[in-house]
């Protein structure tokens, strides 16, 4: 953890390949976890298989969707995210930005389990992926 569900992009494989670079590295940057815990899983369709306010929607309108599946974080942390995981997301493949969405889904240390083992019952030791700040919802606003 984190990873990261990228819909929707139709790309070759040097642009998505320079897409996970960038997401990873914004991942990286802003949510302060190193880069061997980022996952990225691109799921792409064609055109045809893409409707937006019930209409099927040109290549180059259509909406492409991330999940970014994280530990809690502030909302300032969420600000930087957003903002950096958008730019490395638009940029390989000339995406507007405005067609890109992106939500947080976000999980305390109780809700998520490697191995079979829940986070919060690993030594601290072991957890390289937890971010430093309280997950607490008292603690979440910056």
């Amino acid at each position: 953890m984190p990873f990261i569900e990228l819909t929707g992009i139709k790309a070759d494989t040097a642009a998505l390949a320079q897409i996970a670079t960038g997401v990873t590295e914004a991942v990286v940057d802003t949510l302060s976890v190193p880069a061997e815990t980022v996952t990225i899983y691109f799921t792409p369709f064609d055109a045809a298989h893409y409707a937006h306010g019930g209409s099927i929607s040109a290549p180059a309108r259509r909406r492409i969707f991330v999940k970014l599946n994280i530990l809690a974080r502030s909302i300032g942390v969420r600000r930087r995210a957003a903002a950096a995981v958008c730019a490395a997301i638009a940029m390989p493949i000339n995406h507007d930005k405005r067609n890109i969405a992106i939500y947080f889904i976000e999980r305390s240390t109780e809700e998520v389990s490697h191995a079979g083992i829940l986070e919060c019952d690993r030594p601290l030791s072991e957890r390289t992926h937890i971010p430093s700040v309280s997950t607490t919802s008292s603690n979440l606003q910056e």
